[in-house]
């Protein structure tokens, strides 16, 4: 269809082309019969002009040829009296002198007219040549007036084809647009099958992940059946999964991520930030249920941790990393926190361990503080709006390890991820990761 289009469509051009050259040559030909027109005029007043001076040349002639004959006629007169009158011999000479005069004059006056006759054969051969060259001009203007006349009629033969040409070109344009609307409904067609595709493949990932949620809870429920009897990680040795424990005083079995590579088999861990990916700037609520995702930065929560430390004496270790990668740790040996009528108070910590200063024992007997429950002993201020965490604040302590999650380039001063007092870093130091876990203190790993 797009071929036979384009066909029309140069042919249209190429009559077009070859009419405008007709038109062009017309127009040529019509110029040069208008300059014929032009010198046939001009030969036309100068035949007009020499046929008026010829007339005045025989007017002078008639007066000439009138003169000579009066003066002929004189002169028969004066002969005659010459022959009859005695005339005297002065007389006779001024006689003489005369007729020498008058024929003088009418030698003249023969010559003169033998030029005006040459004269007269030139015009006349001159004008046979213009009337020759007229003749001529008028011939071709004769044949140029039948090629336009030929011409003409082969222009309205082209008018025709161009008008039969741009009948063709509009049924082209009409199937063009049928085209392009075909195209525009095929185009809707396709967008139409893409969006159900992807409505498709929305709905098949949707399944899959139904999916996926539906074997995770009859993992979890699988794991509620069998694995409920756990209270803690002691009992999933050196795995560092998501296993599901059952704590004394908490209502509902929960998950919890186990740890036992960093310092060990059987670890719990209560808290994680290793990218700033969660916010930990919140509220006592959530705080006390806790928050966070297991397989990113979470915190367990107070209620938990309460009950965890209630049920026997724990362990607490705090792994901390900078931004060189290096790693440090500090350790507890009687880890244990208050109720939520005690304000989930930091009851003791026990003896501390490890290879960095201790900023944590300070705050023992300290209640836990968030922006909107201010328990710590600074009269002044609230240290978790003043520090941007929750912490067991004391006035306002040297450690911060829910502060706000800061990088070297855009750090604020006295905000962060703090332990204060270490010659390993500055006061201000905020650390890339913190990881805070606890462990039963008389946890035995069973041999198998």
């Amino acid at each position: 269809m797009q071929s036979k289009i384009f066909v029309h469509i140069i042919l249209v051009l190429l009559t077009l082309e070859n009419s405008l050259a007709s038109y062009e040559q017309a127009e040529t030909m019509l110029s040069k019969c208008e300059n014929l027109y032009s010198k046939f005029s001009e030969l036309q007043k100068s035949y007009n002009a020499i046929k008026e001076k010829r007339k005045q040349q025989t007017n002078i002639y008639k007066k000439l040829v009138k003169s000579l004959t009066i003066n002929n006629e004189k002169l028969k007169d004066k002969i005659n009296l010459q022959g009859t009158l005695r005339v005297k011999p002065n007389e006779l000479q001024n006689i003489t002198r005369e007729l020498h005069g008058l024929k003088q004059t009418i030698d003249e006056t023969f010559t003169k007219l033998n030029s005006s006759e040459l004269t007269m054969q030139e015009q006349r051969e001159q004008l046979l040549q213009k009337t020759n060259e007229l003749s001529k001009a008028n011939r071709k203007i004769n044949a140029q007036a039948s090629t336009i006349d030929v011409m003409n009629v082969t222009l309205m033969q082209q008018d025709d084809r161009i008008a039969e040409f741009e009948g063709q070109a509009e049924a082209t344009k009409q199937h063009l647009r049928e085209n392009q609307e075909l195209k525009a409904k095929l185009t809707i067609s396709d967008k139409s099958i893409g969006t159900m595709s992807n409505k498709i493949i929305e709905l098949q990932s949707q399944v899959n992940s139904d999916a996926a949620s539906i074997e995770q809870l009859n993992s979890v429920i699988a794991a509620y059946t069998n694995c409920c009897k756990a209270s803690s990680c002691e009992q999933f040795g050196k795995s560092s999964n998501v296993h599901v424990i059952k704590v004394p005083g908490v209502g509902e079995p929960f998950r919890v991520l186990c740890n036992g590579q960093i310092a060990g088999p059987g670890w719990t861990v209560i808290q994680r930030r290793i990218n700033g990916s969660v916010d930990f700037y919140r509220n006592w609520s959530d705080y006390k249920t806790g928050f966070g995702d297991l397989a990113g930065e979470f915190f367990i929560g107070l209620e938990k941790l309460h009950h965890m430390t209630e049920a026997e004496p724990q362990e607490l270790y705090i792994q901390l990393e900078d931004f060189d990668g290096q790693t440090r740790y500090a350790t507890y040996d009687d880890f244990k926190v208050g109720s939520e009528l005690e304000s989930y108070a930091l009851q003791s910590l026990g003896n501390f361990g490890g290879d960095m200063d201790d900023a944590l024992s300070l705050n023992v007997g300290q209640k836990f503080s968030t922006y909107d429950r201010d328990n710590d002993n600074d009269e002044s201020l609230s240290c978790a709006e003043r520090f941007h965490g929750a912490w067991w604040y004391y006035a306002c302590g040297l450690s911060n390890l829910n502060g706000p999650y800061q990088t070297p380039d855009d750090y604020t001063s006295n905000q962060g991820i703090l332990w204060v007092g270490t010659d390993w870093h500055d006061n201000y130091y905020s650390f890339k990761s913190v990881q805070i876990m606890i462990k039963a203190r008389n946890y035995k790993l069973n041999q198998k």
